[in-house]
């Protein structure tokens, strides 16, 4: 377990190394330049001479090799650059955004799993009845439906027709409804089929079919037992989802202006703000890689198959190194 473990972190080490290559390599060979684009923001022409100035204080003018070096040096000291839009760090302004990303993807993830287990669960239960087929046509269509487009959807109907809650997202108040409400009604869509998928698999095992010949009901055998083995499976699933929600839902942000780090990142992109773009780009695959990680992890502990599979993959990458 502990040779699974460090391999597992060698492998996190490699991948964010290679994000940091290419996110910065990316950002630097973009079109447009950022420092022309900040001085533009009047409306007026820069001078030339106060272009290079600017690009010599933020060290853009250095060759690129060496700007990248500087950058992975700073990260290593938890320094992630200077704004070039604000002059503020980025590491505090991220972080002072951080609790409203964490705050919709958390409620979102919770709603999403209160609305779809047991949706999920009642369509194993009723397969290819009509309560099936209904729940499932919905969730094909909340699946069909892009998020953005669901967004603009809700706020058409509860903030310009009914006028029943606010366009703009915030935390105080019900400012938080329609972005959570966006996205539990997106992730919903997909997650009810893959728990109806996971629960009809469990009960074609045997023990399921031992517990009917003992007159055990289908609801009963789902709640005691089926449910039970299913969970490490669904762990996996609500912790790619979680990982998915932190860095995906940008758009969202977007959309209803939330001040989360998805919305800096977005305006950031649009600023050529190059700093907050490539540290939000690392730290959410940082968190993409970190949630996954301790997902096989825990689904390694309470689940002996897992923990065989994840050992055996381990022990083959090993064996493929050493003839390599």
């Amino acid at each position: 377990m502990k040779k699974m473990i460090a391999q597992r972190l060698l492998h996190l080490v490699v991948v964010l190394f290679l994000v940091t290559l290419v996110s910065f390599f990316l950002m630097y060979f973009s079109p447009g330049d950022p420092v022309t684009a900040l001085l533009s923001r009047g409306g007026t022409v820069p001078d030339p001479d106060v272009v290079a100035q600017k690009r010599a204080e933020l060290g853009l003018d250095k060759p690129v090799a060496e700007q990248y070096v500087a950058w992975l040096a700073g990260i290593f000291q938890g320094n992630l650059g200077i704004s070039i839009g604000s002059g503020r760090p980025v590491a505090s302004e991220i972080a002072a955004r951080m609790p409203a990303t964490l705050f919709l993807a958390v409620t979102s993830l919770a709603l999403t799993l209160v609305v779809s287990i047991p949706l999920g669960c009642l369509c194993a239960l009723k397969k290819n009845r009509a309560t099936d087929l209904i729940i499932r046509f919905a969730s094909f269509v909340g699946a069909s439906v892009p998020g953005f487009l669901m967004a603009l959807i809700l706020i058409f109907v509860f903030s310009l027709t009914l006028h029943w809650l606010p366009s703009i997202g915030s935390m105080k108040g019900v400012g938080w409804v329609l972005p959570v409400l966006t996205l539990v009604l997106c992730e919903s869509a997909m997650y009810i089929r893959q728990i109806r998928t996971i629960v009809l698999q469990e009960m074609e095992q045997d023990y399921v079919e031992a517990a009917r010949l003992r007159g055990i009901s289908d609801v009963a055998i789902l709640s005691r037992s089926v449910l039970k083995a299913a969970a490490p499976t669904i762990l996996v699933l609500t912790g790619m989802t979680f990982a998915q929600l932190l860095g995906g839902s940008a758009i969202i942000e977007n959309v209803f202006s939330w001040p989360g780090i998805g919305f800096y990142a977005v305006q950031a992109v649009f600023a050529r703000d190059y700093p907050v773009v490539q540290a939000y780009v690392l730290i959410v695959a940082v968190l993409f890689v970190l949630v996954n990680l301790c997902v096989d992890l825990l689904q390694a502990r309470i689940d002996p198959r897992a923990r065989l599979a994840l050992e055996q993959s381990s022990s083959q990458d090993r064996r493929g190194g050493a003839h390599v």
